[in-house]
């Protein structure tokens, strides 16, 4: 037990006893108006959760203080009598002092305490940062990303490398996408199978702020979705059907199709791979028992652009990427191989993934050309029909990924860059400089990446035009 604690051990009831001393380091006085009990668990060791009965309803919330960061949740009311609220963002083995606070007719009552975070069970990544440059980093505090490997699952870190948050999905799965749900700090994954399991994967939604989840299981389901106007879900599918080959040999090919999931629980096909092209075998035609079918496009990005109404898919075993309208299904244009081709002098495209949009209207994605795998940035030549690299890094660093990757634009020009198979993450300037640079653990891959600054405020939906389609129609 640490002789310094205001409580002991975590878990301990909080009540209103013990003398009535202001802590001079505390921006509150105590109090004891009500009971007030915090915890937190072994599924979320640093996740403290404060709880409060009040005889009447009315506006409440937490203040809390740790690691002299003081902290403020949203305010509720609700209507509840029952009060609880988790404290969120705090490393493992750390003193959190609080406040729960209830306004009852004008009066403010609070009751006052603390707890000490737990720590995370071993095979949990350990995260390593080799260099930070805060001078040159985007002012985003935290990062949350999925892993893969000997341990899978979504963590969280601080720019320290400090494990916040942590869930452990099952064995031999992969969290393929994860995503803050427009106008909420809710997230939404995805969570598939490795292959060549069961063809299964669910959409899930997470709240950070009651802990609850919510899935939905979809069959056939893998790698990625994509965020559409009103709420609906566009998500990958394949497309696995019986083809005859030249030779007159019939062969079970998966192909990809994309699906719409609406609110109301409506599900339609939008495209499928079949009615654009034949199949056409290519280095990694058999390299993947792709649930015991031929693998063919293997459909690993989809991403969608509000100021278009396009989704991009991108075909990995094709190198091309295809812009596909969100309404119809119509292929607008190909990007890559059968498409506009890039620049003579650029990096081709080539086990790609990770594929969208930036603001600026280039397109970004990791790609592997030769044995290293890079963030390229083209820029899109509409007289030529092609693309033109304008930025890249990665060559010479010797890392090689095998699956996944992502490159992700910051509001700075700085770009966060994960290598999958590799546990590297780097955020890195326009210029090539190293802002910070992260090792998640030795058996680990990384797949999503998303920097964020605050564990409590909503992230903002995107901007598009009115008229943007509505898939539901």
């Amino acid at each position: 037990m640490r002789a310094d604690s205001i409580l002991p051990l975590l878990g301990l009831v909080l009540t209103a006893c013990g003398a009535d001393v202001p802590d001079p380091e505390l921006p509150w006085e105590a109090s004891h108006d009500f009971p007030v009990r915090a915890e937190a668990d072994d599924a979320e060791p640093t996740v403290i959760t404060v709880t409060w009965t009040t005889e009447a309803a009315g506006p409440s919330w937490v203040e809390f203080l740790a690691e002299d960061t003081l902290v403020e949740t949203p305010r509720l009311d609700d209507g509840a009598l029952e009060h609880r609220v988790r404290l969120l963002g705090i490393p493992s083995e750390t003193e959190v002092a609080f406040r729960a606070v209830t306004v009852l007719s004008g009066t403010e009552l609070s009751a006052t305490g603390s707890a000490w975070t737990g720590t995370f069970p071993a095979g949990v990544p350990v995260f390593h940062v080799r260099d930070l440059d805060t001078a040159l980093t985007v002012d985003d505090r935290f990062l949350i990303g999925t892993v893969f490997g000997d341990h899978a699952g979504v963590f969280a870190i601080d720019r320290r490398g400090r494990l916040l948050w942590s869930h452990a999905d099952p064995p031999r799965t992969n969290p393929t996408k994860l995503e803050f749900v427009q106008g909420s700090n809710d997230l939404l994954s995805f969570l598939q199978p490795v292959f060549p399991d069961a063809p299964g994967a669910s959409l899930r939604r997470f709240s950070l702020a009651t802990g609850a989840w919510e899935s939905t299981e979809i069959f056939g389901a893998h790698h990625a979705f994509a965020q559409l106007p009103a709420g609906s879900i566009a998500y990958l599918v394949a497309d696995i059907r019986d083809w005859v080959d030249e030779d007159g040999k019939t062969v079970r090919v998966a192909g990809d199709a994309i699906r719409i999931l609406t609110p109301e629980g409506d599900d339609r096909e939008l495209f499928t791979t079949w009615d654009w092209a034949e199949p056409t075998e290519s280095t990694w035609w058999d390299a993947n028992d792709y649930w015991n079918a031929a693998n063919w496009t293997h459909a690993n990005a989809l991403w969608y652009d509000p100021g278009s109404g396009t989704l991009l898919l991108s075909l990995r075993n094709l190198g091309s990427v295809l812009e596909i309208d969100a309404g119809t299904g119509e292929v607008a244009r190909i990007f890559g191989s059968g498409g506009w081709d890039v620049d003579p002098h650029s990096t081709r495209i080539r086990f790609q993934h990770d594929v969208r949009w930036t603001t600026e209207g280039t397109l970004l994605m990791t790609t592997t050309p030769d044995q290293e795998t890079i963030a390229v940035e083209y820029e899109v030549d509409e007289d030529a029909r092609s693309l033109v690299e304008v930025w890249s890094y990665g060559e010479g660093l010797g890392l090689h990924s095998s699956n996944h990757g992502s490159v992700v634009p910051l509001d700075n020009g700085n770009r966060l860059v994960s290598w999958g198979t590799e546990n590297h993450v780097r955020e890195v300037t326009a210029r090539g400089e190293v802002a910070w640079d992260v090792l998640a653990g030795e058996t680990s891959g990384v797949i999503t990446t998303i920097l964020f600054d605050d564990w409590y405020t909503p992230s903002q939906p995107p901007t598009g035009p009115d008229d943007a389609p509505d898939p539901r129609q």
